[in-house]
């Protein structure tokens, strides 16, 4: 009986190397059917995440590029449009000095006519009443000269001439 026992245990050098044979086959057909097209479909995935990393990688450069040369352009915008206000501030401020200049100008010349006016009525105004005293006193001398007055005459003369005088005017 111990002898049954013993073949249970024991090695037996061609089994072994059955199994060791039938373990390597099993191994390469294992390594050739399924690891390989495994690994293949592994390393294409692997490869299709990193393209899909590197596209978004490239997209997420460029939206910040165009971000950037956004922000540059809307930053040129401003200042332009800073200097369209500033430019169209001072040709406004520039044509109200003009039209106060003009206006000041418009102002004296129109002053100065009336001044000129006011001064060639007086002088007229002067002229005529010049004329109406030379005209009153060659009358009083006439008037003197055909008869002698006492000086309510005279009075009543100079009265009544002035009075004919504002009639006619």
């Amino acid at each position: 009986m111990p002898g049954e026992h013993m073949s249970f245990v024991s090695i037996d050098v061609w089994t072994l190397l059955m199994t060791w044979g039938n373990l390597l086959i099993l191994f390469f057909l294992v390594k050739k059917l399924l690891f390989k097209p495994v690994k293949k479909v592994l390393q294409e995935r692997e490869d299709e995440v990193k393209q899909t990393i590197s596209e978004a990688d490239a997209a997420k450069s460029q939206a910040l590029q165009m971000r950037e040369e956004y922000e540059e352009h809307l930053s040129k915008a401003k200042e332009e449009a800073g200097t369209i206000v500033k430019e169209a501030y001072q040709k406004a401020q520039l044509r109200g000095e003009e039209v106060v200049r003009q206006a000041q100008q418009q102002a004296g010349g129109i002053l100065k006519k009336a001044d000129e006016q006011i001064e060639r009525e007086r002088r007229q105004a002067l002229e005529e009443t010049k004329a109406q005293i030379s005209e009153l006193a060659t009358q009083i001398a006439a008037k003197v000269v055909e008869k002698e007055m006492k000086p309510q005459d005279h009075e009543q003369m100079i009265s009544r001439l002035i009075d004919e005088m504002e009639k006619d005017a």
